[in-house]
């Protein structure tokens, strides 16, 4: 849609600055930062985003960023809101929408805590991924089952704590058994957030791992 925008109005020399996954109240985010630090240089004429919000949620770093772009001669534009700094008015509400947005950052935020916490009181699984030990039951995504390989691994690491073993000395008993670490098994079935990653010590255990299983 931006880049439609820009093509349309005669923008030239595009080029995207993205955070994907990041949340707008903090200002800390890499794409932010590196297209700042273009601005700094004098390399960006314009910054055209789709609304206020995608810049940041957080009203009084907004205000200071816009100041910012307004003493290096950057033109901000937001689309859908109608917001263009090149125009020569000034929009005297772009400060009550940075409150709006802050506040909305803030009422999501309560709002998904709420649900986990709903979803914990009700008996449901407030996880995406089921912990080491357990699967997602192929019947019912929404169950999960025991997983007769790691299983055995979590009831002995809880075995040898009680027997008064340290998650250090456990964690090197299993690397001395190459017994494969848990983001390794998973990746190997095909579930958890290392399936695309590569595990350079699959039989490496911490004692990080140990404390938190």
């Amino acid at each position: 849609m931006l880049e439609d925008y820009a093509q349309k109005n005669g923008f030239t020399g595009i080029r995207h600055f993205t955070d994907d996954g990041i949340s707008g109240t903090t200002f800390e985010r890499e794409g932010l930062q590196a297209m700042l630090a273009e601005v700094k240089k004098g390399n960006i004429g314009t910054i055209i985003v789709k609304d206020m919000s995608r810049l940041g949620r957080n009203y009084v770093q907004m205000g200071m960023l816009r100041e910012q772009l307004r003493r290096a001669n950057v033109r901000l534009i937001a689309v859908n809101e109608g917001v263009d700094t090149g125009s020569g008015f000034d929009d005297d509400f772009l400060p009550f929408r940075d409150v709006i947005n802050e506040y909305y950052a803030k009422d999501i935020s309560k709002k998904i805590k709420f649900t986990f916490k709903a979803k914990g009181e009700s008996g449901k699984h407030v996880a995406s991924s089921p912990p080491y030990s357990y699967l997602k039951d192929g019947a019912d995504k929404n169950q999960w089952v025991i997983d007769q390989v790691a299983a055995p691994i979590v009831r002995r690491i809880c075995r040898m704590t009680l027997e008064g073993y340290g998650p250090y000395q456990i964690a090197n008993q299993l690397l001395a058994e190459h017994i494969p670490i848990p983001a390794h098994h998973q990746s190997q079935l095909g579930v958890g957030l290392w399936q695309s990653r590569e595990i350079k010590n699959p039989y490496r255990w911490r004692s990080s791992t140990i404390a938190h299983i």
